[in-house]
């Protein structure tokens, strides 16, 4: 009986252990690089409204996904959009989405629109720790800097198809929804 016990203990454990620690394929698969042309096609949609009515409806669409406009011009034909952004006081990091599309009014009732998304993280100085060193070199005379901490912004293209159905199908809506009103 005791080693009947024994068995199946193991034989559980073994169980556990593949199911925790040993990762699924699917999980750990490589994400595929786009080529060029593949991201200007995840990024481009054609509808069947004029550019104005379609600009709007981007306009819409960004401030409803909580986007702040920074820049919008519908004669030039592109918007520039940024979100708040999420701050880390400690280390002094912001995290925030930018988005640029533009517009092409190929016919006059067809408008070609073209979004890139960029996650974009900006570090504005190390926080705490480089405020206490700046501190210390003062304190002992050996400063040397300017005052101010240098920062960098990383940006990374979105690549998510996902991303963009949902805000060319938030577009969709707000042009359907217009015309329906405007009837």
């Amino acid at each position: 009986m005791n080693m009947k016990k024994y068995v199946i203990t193991m034989a559980c454990l073994s169980f556990l252990f593949s199911a925790v620690f040993i990762p699924s394929g699917k999980a750990h698969a490589k994400k595929k690089k786009l080529s060029t042309q593949q991201i200007q096609v995840l990024q481009t949609k054609d509808f069947d409204a004029s550019c104005p009515a379609t600009f709007r409806a981007v306009l819409g669409s960004l401030q409803d996904n909580n986007f702040q406009l920074k820049d919008a011009d519908q004669k030039a034909g592109f918007v520039y959009a940024q979100t708040g952004g999420k701050r880390s006081f400690m280390m002094g990091t912001v995290k925030n989405v930018d988005g640029s599309i533009t517009f092409d009014d190929s016919s006059k009732n067809r408008c070609r629109v073209r979004a890139n998304f960029f996650e974009v993280v900006s570090k504005k100085s190390a926080g705490f720790l480089s405020v206490l060193t700046t501190v210390t070199a003062l304190s002992t005379g050996t400063y040397t800097g300017t005052g101010i901490e240098p920062g960098y912004e990383q940006a990374k293209l979105v690549t998510d198809s996902g991303v963009y159905e949902r805000f060319y199908t938030a577009v969709q809506k707000h042009l359907f929804v217009k015309e329906a009103l405007s009837r």
